[in-house]
């Protein structure tokens, strides 16, 4: 999956809800997460100073409303969990297990919300020019994938 969002600044928060299915025939285990990265390192990893963008992730029980940004579908009020708390994205280079992901039954949805965050800094210039290194006007594109695992194998008897 691929999501762009343009001229965030320091503090912004950008949503994204994503619906995973696993339309398989076998139950799966171990949902994972990891990025790709292309553009400016400064919004990829952090250096010295908190610069890069942070994700988060949550799930809700039901598909949230990405209207509100609230885990509820109409009526019903979903629980929130989380999935993985605020990490660089950069550090996402490898699957990262989500939190409450152990079993994702066959048929079953997961209700994602993917918060992508630019922290709250501040950036220095001389005589009008930006010093680096600085997440001004700078942009990355970044790729979520997702990988779910077979469920562990079973024996059975007849």
């Amino acid at each position: 999956m691929l999501f762009r969002s343009t001229n965030m600044a320091p503090g912004d928060v950008v949503n994204r809800y994503v619906t995973l299915e696993n339309n398989g025939s076998l139950d799966g285990q171990t949902l994972a997460l990891k990025t790709e990265q292309i553009g400016a390192g400064t919004l990829i990893t952090d250096g010295t100073t908190t610069r890069a963008l942070q994700l988060t992730v949550s799930s809700c029980s039901v598909p949230w409303n990405p209207v509100s940004g609230e885990c509820k579908n109409g009526l019903v009020t979903g629980t929130v969990s989380s999935e993985l708390n605020a990490t660089t994205i950069g550090s996402l280079s490898n699957f990262t297990n989500l939190v409450s992901s152990s079993l994702v039954n066959s048929g079953s949805f997961k209700y994602l919300k993917m918060s992508l965050q630019l922290p709250d800094q501040s950036e220095t210039s001389s005589n009008g020019n930006i010093i680096e290194p600085s997440v001004q006007g700078k942009q990355v594109t970044i790729t979520y994938i997702f990988n779910l695992s077979q469920r562990t194998a079973k024996i059975t008897n007849s």
